[in-house]
Parts: structure tokens; C-alpha cells; sequence
């Protein structure tokens, strides 16, 4: 099972590889600007988290179901997984704007940037470093 936080289950998000995160913002350190930039990054395309769960199939040769967490269970699962319940607040407020629509790409006067790791690339890497 993958345990998606990213809902509805169907719904595309502009997720994006770290590596292309870091590799974007070296390049952007690298620029000359003047005034504010506000670049907004996602990845090549836009992944569900039934795109998540099918890349994990692919990476891992076994069978991967998105379920969605329900809102009420986040603090506790993801303290289950690792991040302190006293941590998560951030997280969860992020993941709640995105999932009920408020962030959202496209804003006016705002830089889009594409990363250019797909997201089964970018899986098969993390999994091949954890093996």
C-alpha cells in the first residue's frame, strides 16, 4: 500500500524530484535578477497519487494500491513513519492547501519552472538507493 496524503486519489499535483529542486535552485542562484522573483517549480508533469502508487509498482515489480489517509489520522500516521507529531504542522497545513485547491499554479507575475525528472525515473532512483 502507499499511503497518499496528496486527495482526491485521482487527482493530478505538480510534484517534483528533489534533484530537481536542488538543481534548479543552484541555477537560479546562479542568475542575475533584479526586484522579486517568485518562481513557482513542479515536475515535468502532473502526478495523482494512483500515478505515485503505479510508478512504486513499476520501481518495485510488485503490486502498490493508493490509499488515502483519512485527514483526521495524518498527525498520528505520519508520527508512525517517522515525523514527530510536534513537526508535522507545516506539513499538514501544505498538503490541506493543495488538496482543498488554494495553492495552485498560474498565480500572475510568478516564474514557472519544469523539472525534467519524470516521476517513474525518479522513483526507480530512490528505490535503487535503498537497496
Amino acid at each position: 500500500m502507499y499511503f497518499a496524503f496528496y486527495q482526491p486519489l485521482t487527482r493530478p499535483f505538480p510534484l517534483i524530484a528533489t534533484d530537481d529542486i536542488g538543481r534548479i535552485g543552484a541555477e537560479t542562484l546562479l542568475q542575475t535578477w533584479e526586484s522579486t522573483r517568485i518562481i513557482e517549480l513542479s515536475g515535468p508533469a502532473y502526478y495523482s497519487s494512483n500515478d505515485v502508487a503505479v510508478a512504486l509498482r513499476d520501481a518495485l515489480g510488485r503490486s502498490i494500491t493508493a490509499v488515502a489517509v483519512p485527514r483526521e489520522t495524518w498527525v498520528e500516521t505520519m508520527a508512525q513513519h517517522g515525523l514527530p507529531a510536534d513537526k508535522s504542522g507545516a506539513y499538514i497545513e501544505m498538503l490541506d492547501n493543495f488538496n482543498s485547491g488554494w495553492i495552485d499554479f498560474g498565480v500572475p507575475n510568478t516564474e514557472h519552472v519544469k523539472g525534467t525528472t519524470d516521476l517513474l525515473t525518479d522513483v526507480k532512483s530512490l528505490v535503487s538507493r535503498s537497496a
